[in-house]
């Protein structure tokens, strides 16, 4: 229930800092009851009070961090050792726990979480019912949203645009190296993208993937664009067996 007043839910203590890369952070301190915190609960760090909404039972939990002009509002939590900043907004229902890290103008509102290691950056958008984690990554104007859980090892960036848990698959480990995966998904224009991360894959290997992809992605095949964040794999090959992840 939304107070009809905005009062003073939460202090900062003036005693109680650290410091990371040179800002000055404060512990808070909850002065009134709200959702499931007690008045006289510490919580996370935040920079300034503008980080941290007074209203709705939002809240920094533990060893969390929010700063420089990020935002967390109404009824969403940071939790564990995650860190909001840069302009990075987190509201409506959303939870950032673990050693999550939101940045760089992102957004995840409605009912999404981002949790373990998830990583999203540069103005990309998770909502909805959607969910983040392992070590995934998403940026680059990338959208994730409806009922889509992306894990581990996928890296969506480019307009990426996954709604659901066809709209991504991922193909690995390459190799002994449980890192080196090759990530498939559709961008807002209907494409495939091929992300290959840590990873040179002869184009003859791309083909047999290309040739076997599930249902739902095998109609844009002709369109596939690719993406190697390393070398051109047209040049250098790399023999290695693959698996279905």
């Amino acid at each position: 229930m939304r107070r009809e007043y905005v009062t003073k839910k939460y202090v900062k203590l003036k005693d109680d800092k650290i410091k990371i890369d040179g800002t000055t952070l404060y512990r808070i301190v909850a002065v009134e009851n709200f959702g499931d915190v007690r008045a006289g609960e510490l919580g996370g760090y935040i920079q300034t009070v503008k980080n941290l909404s007074q209203e709705g039972n939002c809240w920094v939990y533990d060893k969390a961090i929010v700063k420089d002009y990020a935002f967390v509002g109404d009824d969403a939590t940071v939790r564990g050792n995650s860190m909001i900043c840069g302009n990075a907004l987190v509201v409506h229902k959303a939870q950032i726990s673990g050693n999550a890290v939101i940045c760089n103008g992102a957004s995840i509102y409605g009912n999404a979480k981002v949790c373990q290691h998830g990583y999203v950056e540069d103005k990309a958008s998770v909502y909805d019912n959607a969910v983040i984690s392992g070590n995934a990554i998403i940026g680059e104007n990338a959208i994730v949203c409806g009922d889509a859980k992306i894990f581990g090892p996928h890296i969506i960036s480019e307009n990426g645009f996954i709604t659901n848990n066809t709209s991504c698959i991922s193909i690995g480990p390459i190799t002994d190296n449980e890192y080196k995966y090759i990530t498939l998904y559709l961008n807002n224009r209907g494409h495939i993208l091929c992300r290959i991360e840590n990873c040179v894959i002869p184009i003859e290997q791309l083909n047999v993937i290309i040739n076997n992809l599930p249902s739902n992605l095998s109609k844009y095949k002709d369109d596939l664009l690719f993406i190697d964040n390393n070398i051109d794999y047209y040049t250098k090959k790399l023999h290695c067996d693959y698996k279905e992840d």
